[in-house]
């Protein structure tokens, strides 16, 4: 974004920056997910220590989660155990439910994910994420862009 390589976007931040405003967009937290198998598919919660030496399913190393999560489970005396990494959160959850690994996946993700595995909540501060849409400060007003953050403004929560 501030790169110049994205007029618009969608994340987590919680902070300032000089060249990005941010707008509220929705809520939505991350949530462990298992085969309907696994043994902690019957639990309600789970703190990530009592998962972090299990196999996983990650997104790529670059992205923002599974750097989290490695650092995470290092700080915790783990080594994450990657089974495989992919691209989409839809694909953890297809692999996840094939029984390869347990995920990280956003719950707005899990609705759309279909069956064969169950979400089961991170017992966690951090799992809680605030969205933001984000745009650079030279985005002038009435310009695609920002009639697009305006709009997504508007539906915040929905």
């Amino acid at each position: 974004m501030a790169g110049g390589r994205a007029d618009l976007g969608i994340g987590v931040w919680d902070s300032e920056h000089q060249a990005l405003e941010f707008t509220p967009y929705k809520t939505d937290e991350l949530v462990l997910i298992v085969p309907n198998s696994h043994p902690l598919a019957s639990k309600d919660s789970v703190r990530f220590n009592e998962c972090a030496n299990e196999p996983f399913v990650c997104l790529q190393s670059d992205s923002a989660i599974h750097m989290f999560m490695v650092k995470l489970a290092h700080e915790l005396g783990h080594r994450l155990d990657v089974r495989v990494q992919v691209s989409r959160f839809g694909t953890v959850a297809g692999l996840v439910a094939a029984g390869v690994g347990i995920g990280i996946i956003p719950r707005s993700i899990f609705l759309d994910a279909g069956k064969g595995f169950q979400a089961v909540k991170l017992d966690e501060p951090w799992a809680a994420r605030r969205l933001s849409v984000c745009v650079r400060c030279d985005i002038g007003a009435a310009t695609p862009t920002d009639l697009l953050r305006r709009h997504l403004a508007k539906r915040r929560g929905t």
